[in-house]
């Protein structure tokens, strides 16, 4: 009964979706303008600093949540992070929303650094080597001036990174399903967004011919 409680409870909270209501109550389809995500960023974009504000705040937190709540429910480990995938999923298919809901990026991404953080308390990272990650991101973001690039790059080295110390298994794999939802969500805008093509002018100067002087 407690585990069904906590996934439903998980569901109905990820199936909330703030920047759909903010849009609706003024008369605005947040699929119509924009990037068409109802997420954080086109609410920013579309509707302003406030409702962009709330509806980050919320989709960050509401995986994070549900798993507290499944915490305090006396739930094992495994159902806590299956807890906090079902909030994920209810992001992405809302019944509230006719079950069509955004990329859940928030959701994940709030998980993920609660994972990090975990693992830095249990000694399954270093500060060195958290420290060495973002200098990674950071040098990235600097050459491609694009997040969702650095997204790309950088979890797959986290991945890795925490995995080989090895840690609980639940916890590999909870990890490991955030980071694969993040990297392929990630590598799809990039692709649509035609991120790793050369721009423009560098392209045409590299299939450009040569004419040798004679």
């Amino acid at each position: 009964m407690r585990i069904a409680i906590a996934l439903a409870i998980a569901y109905l909270l990820g199936s909330v979706l703030p920047a759909d209501l903010f849009a609706r109550a003024r008369g605005i389809d947040i699929r119509a303008v924009g990037t068409r995500n109802p997420g954080a960023t086109n609410a920013m974009r579309e509707l302003g600093a406030m409702p962009g504000l709330v509806t980050g705040a919320y989709d960050t937190s509401v995986g994070l949540v549900s798993m507290y709540l499944a915490w305090r429910l006396g739930l094992s480990a495994g159902w806590i992070y299956t807890v906090g995938l079902t909030a994920f999923v209810g992001h992405v298919f809302p019944v509230f929303f006719g079950f069509r809901g955004g990329q859940g990026m928030a959701a994940a991404t709030g998980m993920l650094v609660w994972c990090m953080g975990y693992a830095l308390a249990r000694g399954w990272m270093s500060a060195a080597g958290i420290a060495a990650l973002l200098a990674l991101a950071a040098v990235i973001f600097a050459v491609t001036r694009s997040a969702t690039i650095v997204g790309v790059c950088a979890v797959p080295v986290l991945v890795v990174e925490v995995l080989l110390a090895r840690p609980a298994w639940e916890f590999s794999l909870f990890m490991v399903v955030l980071s694969a939802l993040i990297w392929t969500t990630q590598l799809g805008i990039a692709r649509q967004g035609h991120l790793f093509r050369l721009s423009g002018p560098m392209r045409e100067r590299v299939s450009r011919p040569r004419v040798h002087a004679r």
